[in-house]
C-alpha cells in the first residue's frame, strides 16, 4: 500500500491511498469466503453447493464494498499510527478511478495542532498585573449592612393581612395569560407566591396589583410586549391577562440584636457578624479577580498561539453552550455571538491541554480517583460516566495549569 497526504484548512487532510490488484486481492478473497458459507441454494444444505453456483449467487459489488472497508479501515489504522493522528470524526472516502490499482481517497478531521506563544511570560506579566489589583481589593460603601439587610429580608416572616397591596408585600396570584384570545405556553400560574415590585414579571404587571384587596374577582388588564421581550414568538404584541389576587402577607422583618445574630451561625454579636462578612467579601472580590485574570491570560495566550479549529469541534461546542443556556433568542445576531464565543472556549480548552502536554502536568491515576471519589454525589448529572470522567479530568488539569501558571500550589479538589 501506498499513500500521500495533503493538508488541508481547519485541521484536516487528505490521504490519497492506492493499493496494487495483487495486494487488494487478499481482501476480496477473504470477503468472498466469508459470504460462501451465507448464501443459500435450494436443495442444497448451507455451505454445501458447487462453488459454481454459490459464486452465481453472490452479489461482486457488495462483495467489492465489503473488501473495501475493510482496506479502509486497515490503511486508516496505519496512517494514523505512523503520522501518531488522532481522528476526531469518521473520515470521509471517495473512491477514485485508476485502471492499475484501487485508489481512494480519505479526507480526515484530526485534533488540532497548537502552536503555543510565550505562555510564560504573558502569565508573569498578567500575575504582576493581578498582585496591584489584588492590593486595591476593597468594600464599597455600605456593602456589609446591604448584606446583612439582605440576611434580614431572608428571614422575614409573612402576615396574612386584610388592606390593600403594596410594594415589598409578599402577594399569592393565579394568572391567565391569553394572546388573541389563546392561552400563552407557560403564561398560567397557580397560588403564586412573589414580593410585589421587584420586578420579576412583564413591566407594568405588578403595578396592577399595587392598592389592590385580595378578591375572587380577576383583575382584568392587557399589556404589550415590546420588541426585546425574551420569547420571540411574542415580540411586539399585545397580551391579554386575568389575574386573581388571592391574598396579601405583609412582611416583618427581624430585628438586627446579638440575639438574632446568633441564630445565623456562631457569630457572638453584631460586630462579629459584620466583621465576618466584610472578610467574606472581601475574599469573594478576590477570587472574582484572580478569576478574571485566569480568563485574560488564557485569552492572551490563544492570541499568541497558532491553532486551527476544526468544524467539528466548534459546532459541537455551539451545540453544548445553546442547550446549556436555553437560548430563547434566535436571531442571526445571537447566533454569531455564540459561535464567537463557542470558538473562544475551544481555543482556551485547547491552549490549556497543549500546556498541560508540555509541562507534564496531566492529571494522575491517584489524582483522578480521588477526585471521582470527591465529586461522586455529581455524578448522576452526567449522561454518561466517559461525561463525568472527562469533566473530573478537566477540572484537574485546568487546576494544575492554572497553579503552574500563576506559582501557585494546588489546591484539594
Amino acid at each position: 500500500m501506498k499513500y500521500e497526504v495533503e493538508k488541508l484548512a481547519k485541521s484536516q487532510v487528505k490521504v490519497s491511498v492506492a493499493y496494487t490488484i495483487e495486494e487488494f486481492k487478499p481482501y476480496l478473497d477473504g470477503v468472498h469466503e466469508a459470504s460462501k458459507s451465507n448464501v443459500t441454494i435450494p436443495g442444497f444444505r448451507k455451505g454445501m453447493a458447487p462453488e459454481s453456483l454459490t459464486n452465481q449467487a453472490l452479489n461482486p459489488h457488495a462483495i467489492f464494498e465489503s473488501a473495501l472497508e475493510d482496506a479502509v479501515r486497515d490503511s486508516l489504522k496505519q496512517v494514523s499510527e505512523e503520522k501518531d493522528w488522532t481522528i476526531i470524526d469518521k473520515p470521509a472516502v471517495e473512491l477514485k478511478e485508476d485502471t492499475k490499482n484501487i485508489s481512494f481517497e480519505m479526507t480526515l478531521t484530526l485534533f488540532p495542532e497548537v502552536e503555543l506563544g510565550d505562555y510564560r511570560a504573558l502569565a508573569k506579566k498578567n500575575q504582576a498585573t493581578l498582585e496591584e489589583n489584588l492590593k486595591k481589593v476593597a468594600l464599597a460603601e455600605g456593602e456589609v449592612d446591604k448584606t446583612v439587610d439582605w440576611l434580614r429580608n431572608s428571614r422575614a416572616k409573612i402576615v396574612l393581612v386584610d388592606r390593600a397591596a403594596k410594594n415589598e408585600d409578599v402577594v399569592q396570584v393565579s394568572i391567565k395569560t391569553m394572546d388573541e384570545g389563546k392561552p400563552v405556553a407557560g403564561g398560567n400560574l397557580s397560588k403564586e407566591k412573589f414580593i410585589l415590585g421587584k420586578g420579576r414579571f412583564l413591566a407594568g404587571l405588578e403595578e396592577q396589583l399595587v392598592g389592590k384587596l385580595a378578591s375572587p374577582e380577576p383583575i382584568k388588564f392587557s399589556l404589550n410586549t415590546g420588541a426585546d421581550y425574551w420569547q420571540e414568538n411574542l415580540r411586539n404584541k399585545k397580551l391579554d391577562f386575568e389575574i386573581v389576587l388571592e391574598a396579601v402577607y405583609e412582611r416583618e422583618l427581624p430585628e438586627l440584636t446579638d440575639e438574632f445574630v446568633k441564630t445565623l451561625g456562631k457569630f457572638e454579636n453584631i460586630a462579629d457578624l459584620k466583621k465576618n462578612l466584610e472578610e467574606g467579601i472581601l475574599a469573594e472580590k478576590k477570587i472574582k479577580e484572580e478569576e478574571k485574570f485566569k480568563a485574560k491570560t488564557i485569552e492572551d495566550i490563544v492570541t499568541q498561539s497558532k491553532i486551527e479549529v476544526p468544524d467539528i469541534m466548534l459546532n459541537r461546542f455551539f451545540d453544548e453552550l445553546h442547550a446549556s443556556n436555553q437560548i430563547h433568542d434566535h436571531s442571526e445576531e445571537s447566533h454569531n455571538k455564540l459561535k464567537i464565543e463557542s470558538e473562544k472556549r475551544v481555543k482556551g480548552h485547547l491552549v490549556i491541554s497543549k500546556i498541560s502536554e508540555v509541562e507534564n502536568l496531566n492529571p494522575t491515576e491517584a489524582e483522578l480517583d480521588e477526585a471521582i471519589t470527591h465529586h461522586e454525589t455529581e455524578k448522576g448529572t452526567f449522561k454518561t460516566e466517559g461525561e463525568f470522567y472527562d469533566y473530573i479530568y478537566g477540572i484537574i488539569q485546568n487546576q494544575k495549569v492554572f497553579s503552574f501558571l500563576f506559582n501557585k500550589p494546588e489546591t484539594a479538589i
